[in-house]
């Protein structure tokens, strides 16, 4: 049986042994007439990869034209150069491929001892953008494709981490209808789930994770994390 909340509450910290770089729920930096009716993300877990595709429904609820300067946020916690330079991004609207405007990268530089572990950002950011024009009471289809080097976690890097960033979701025209969220996974990659946080309302078998939230509202800073051990560890560096 699938479990269906009605909101997620709770913000989730990455913890300090991470390093990955992740994407998030689009994000509309102002105040807009436009609904995020549905979200649907999946995660598709490799050795060494991940990939991320989402599907955003969004429909302008007011009977003008509107035009929204929308976001695709990356960020990432004591990331590496290899992710930082391995990530990639792109974007459709309505099947129309998009050209998005890549943003800066902001980076806080690690300490001594974490440059010595391969970390380049203690803290990483960037924002992607692209602008959309909705006719009056117009529904548009946004997909989202995003790619990196899986991030790992745990003593040594042991375990392998994907996260999603879900804080955008609380600036769009009310709630955010149905977020549905998965994870695809074969059996012998993956050979037990560490942590999948929060911890209510998921459903977890051996190929596949997956969560539904309907009239979803993020906290300040809230993230999913899903943490596991792969099938054949290896260490940091390892093949």
């Amino acid at each position: 049986m699938i479990a269906t909340l009605a909101a997620l509450v709770v913000a989730q910290t990455i913890p300090a042994s991470a390093q990955v770089i992740y994407p998030g729920i689009p994000e509309s930096p102002m105040a807009t007439q436009v609904t995020m009716v549905t979200h649907s993300v999946t995660y598709t877990l490799e050795k060494d990869r991940v990939t991320m595709e989402s599907t955003t429904g969004l429909k302008n609820t007011s009977n003008r034209p509107v035009s929204i300067d929308l976001v695709l946020p990356v960020r990432g916690r004591h990331v590496n150069w290899a992710q930082s330079q391995g990530m990639r991004q792109s974007a459709t609207i309505n099947g129309t491929p998009v050209a998005l405007r890549l943003g800066p990268i902001e980076r806080t530089e690690p300490s001594k001892a974490d440059k010595a572990k391969g970390v380049w950002a203690m803290h990483f950011a960037r924002l992607d953008r692209t602008t959309v024009n909705f006719k009056a009471g117009e529904t548009k289809s946004l997909k989202v494709k995003f790619t990196a080097p899986i991030g790992r976690a745990g003593l040594d890097g042991v375990q392998r981490m994907v996260v999603y960033d879900t804080a955008g979701g609380d600036n769009w025209n009310g709630p955010v209808g149905q977020f549905n969220y998965a994870i695809k996974y074969t059996s012998d990659l993956v050979l037990g789930v560490y942590a999948a946080l929060p911890e209510q309302g998921w459903q977890i078998g051996q190929t596949g994770a997956f969560r539904r939230i309907v009239n979803f509202t993020p906290a300040e800073n809230s993230v999913l994390i899903f943490t596991y051990y792969p099938g054949g560890f290896d260490r940091i560096g390892g093949g």
